[in-house]
């Protein structure tokens, strides 16, 4: 845990690249998803398998986010979602 803007939490998310973090900011409840998944119009899509490097790998750490409450995502392709995160996560 890092301890800054009220605890940033540091989650391996192998499956893009062997090293992939993505960010838990818990005062805001936002994830900073990186490149393990992307998203359309705010609705999350999962992982881009075509430029994932180990896709079950990477599908595995996309279920990592279900442990953490989740308000908005953050995805480097896609930009920001907010609608039914929780239930978008589950989804994936």
């Amino acid at each position: 845990m890092l301890p800054f803007f009220g605890g940033i939490q540091v989650i391996h998310t192998p499956g893009h690249t062997a090293g992939h973090v993505s960010l838990y900011l818990r005062q805001s409840k936002t994830l900073i998803a990186g490149d393990s998944m992307y998203s359309v119009d705010g609705k999350l899509m999962g992982l881009h398998v075509p430029t994932a490097l180990d896709p079950e790998m990477a599908q595995r750490s996309l279920k990592k986010y279900a442990d953490y409450e989740i308000t908005s995502v953050i995805c480097y392709h896609g930009g920001v979602s907010t609608q039914d995160i929780q239930a978008q996560i589950g989804a994936l």
